[in-house]
């Protein structure tokens, strides 16, 4: 195993969450492809267990968290769950690890932690990736009475080089207080490691934590690539592309809205086939990809979508929605006959298909998706 991984679990087992032999550390609903298998060796080099327990269970049944944990990562639906079911009573834990890359709601936490009596219990913030050997940033423990005011606040893992780099994706360190974490490499001359991503801003001796370059997933790089794979046999749909879009409110976060274009057809028939349609589509991102890359949102219009060098244009169809004309141009009769034109252009410029010998469905069916 290498010294690096040993290294981090070691790290992240003492500072980050504070284990000792015979502890036991729960994470419910932290994804295993960000934070397994170094929760898992934090737990295991200190003596200590890891009870596994699927976010979906804790939150159907809270009471499964019931056990004197001596760290428990919670999301926030763990943590709306277990105050719902729980209110006024306190959990037998000894410390509560958040992930600031979640959705930051403070209303939430504060309800949270008057309603379940957490005010004297030791809350922390972590920021792990398990291919860079665990934790990334972290952050001192604090009551829960104090920790609204540093719900954002970090402070880069104890033990790892790192440097704050500007904005520019050129490498040069930040010359101000806010820029891009990187870690470093080892050498005499360490250089910044990829990926470089988490953005920081000072805050005192600590940092804040800014969010993420380019819009993701609780942290997670959203797979725009293999979602639009995963529709592009879809009967209906002539392209697609994927529209991030901030939140806004008290839990800003990115949500990330498949935009597709079903070309020309009659309107009744497309208002008919809607829901189907956005359900199937769902249902293709899920059985190939799992539910965590379901977009947030689909919509679909009766378009057809700029293209480059036949690709679809997502810079176009990104300002197109965000900027609403999507929505105008499909209930326009202007933009109903340019798409009839677009339609017989196309069709007189494809060369001619063998006729088939006998047609599988009607000219206003869809062959059903099995």
């Amino acid at each position: 195993m290498p010294a690096a991984v040993l290294a981090g679990a070691l790290r992240d087992g003492l500072a980050c969450f504070a284990l000792r032999p015979g502890d036991q550390l729960a994470a419910p609903g932290f994804h295993a492809l960000q934070h397994q298998p170094a929760m898992l060796f934090a737990a295991w080099i200190v003596g200590a267990a890891y009870l596994h327990l699927d976010e979906a269970d804790a939150v159907r049944d809270p009471a499964l968290l019931e056990v004197p944990l001596r760290t428990l990562g919670v999301t926030p639906r763990v943590r709306d769950a277990y105050l719902q079911a729980r209110r006024g009573h306190r959990p037998p834990w000894a410390h509560i690890v958040r992930n600031p890359e979640e959705p930051c709601d403070w209303e939430a936490w504060r309800a949270f932690l008057e309603g379940c009596d957490l005010g004297e219990l030791p809350i922390s913030n972590l920021v792990a990736d398990a291919a860079a050997a665990g934790a990334l940033l972290s952050s001192p423990r604090r009551p829960g009475k104090h920790v609204l005011a540093h719900l954002q606040s970090v402070m880069p893992a104890p033990g790892r080089p790192w440097q704050l780099l500007d904005f520019t994706r050129s490498g040069q360190p930040a010359a101000a207080d806010a820029g891009v974490y990187a870690r470093l490499g080892d050498g005499k001359k360490p250089r910044p490691l990829d990926p470089q991503y988490l953005v920081l801003a000072r805050r005192g001796a600590e940092y804040l934590y800014g969010g993420t370059l380019e819009p993701r997933r609780c942290g997670r790089l959203f797979p725009v690539d293999e979602v639009l794979a995963a529709c592009a046999r879809a009967p209906f749909l002539d392209g697609a592309a994927v529209v991030p879009v901030m939140s806004g409110g008290s839990a800003s976060e990115a949500r990330f809205v498949l935009v597709g274009f079903t070309g020309d057809e009659p309107r009744a028939r497309f208002d008919a086939a809607l829901d189907r349609r956005c359900a199937e589509l769902r249902a293709r991102i899920a059985a190939a990809l799992g539910d965590d890359a379901v977009p947030d949102r689909v919509v679909l219009f009766p378009l057809y979508a700029r293209r480059t060098d036949g690709a679809i244009d997502r810079a176009w169809v990104q300002a197109q929605y965000l900027g609403g004309q999507l929505f105008r141009k499909a209930r326009a009769p202007v933009f109903h006959r340019l798409t009839a034109a677009r339609r017989s252009m196309r069709a007189a410029a494809a060369p001619p298909s063998p006729a088939p010998t006998a047609p599988a469905s009607g000219p206003d069916e869809e062959a059903p998706w099995p």
